[in-house]
């Protein structure tokens, strides 16, 4: 049986990720985007991103930040402010939750399961598991148990709205933006709570 490294060692990337690297969360963002992509006659979208960040590895070949990212998360509240009990299922990875790990390089997962547990303000309680190690990772399953704090939402539409007020005008048809403040950046508009 191999013996445990001494702590402080370096391994190397051949060793891979283990799930004791994913073992405690140091918490994370989860976020809303209304976006479109005419090229694959994706009409505007509205969905929410997670992301669960466990900090660095060290590994012979450098460091890394590690992280759980869940994109194109569609769920059934019509509120950022009324998220507790929301839950999303997708059966294979981009159906239609797209689930990587982060370690050196994406690593997709392709089942997903998440749970909203709770929320306090701008904070989420998310319970969630990703499985099937499309890429060869080394980790058939992530459980995850994380507080995420919310971190707007973004406009990215092919055609830009004119205005903060046209943006907002726009994802309201998709979802509340109640105590939101917007602001433009380089024709991408950003929604995050008022101060």
């Amino acid at each position: 049986m191999p013996q445990p490294l001494p702590a402080g060692t370096l391994r190397s990337l051949d060793d891979g990720l283990t799930i004791a690297d994913l073992r405690r969360p140091r918490g994370g963002r989860w976020s809303g985007v209304l976006f479109d992509n005419p090229a694959l006659w994706l009409a505007p979208t509205f969905a929410w991103t997670f992301i669960v960040e466990y900090g660095e590895v060290a590994r012979a070949d450098g460091r890394t930040p590690v992280g759980l990212c869940l994109e194109g998360v569609p769920l059934n509240s019509r509120s950022w402010q009324e998220m507790t009990g929301q839950r999303a299922v997708s059966p294979s990875f981009a159906s239609p939750i797209e689930s990587s790990v982060y370690f050196f390089a994406h690593h997709r997962y392709d089942q997903t399961k998440l749970l909203v547990v709770e929320q306090r303000d701008h904070s989420l309680h998310v319970v969630a598991e990703v499985r099937g190690d499309v890429d060869g990772l080394g980790i058939e399953s992530v459980p995850v148990d994380a507080w995420l704090l919310f971190d707007g939402i973004t406009v990215a539409l092919s055609d830009p709205p004119s205005s903060v007020d046209a943006a907002r005008t726009l994802l309201e048809g998709f979802t509340d933006t109640a105590g939101l403040e917007g602001f433009e950046r380089d024709d991408t508009f950003w929604f995050t709570p008022a101060r």
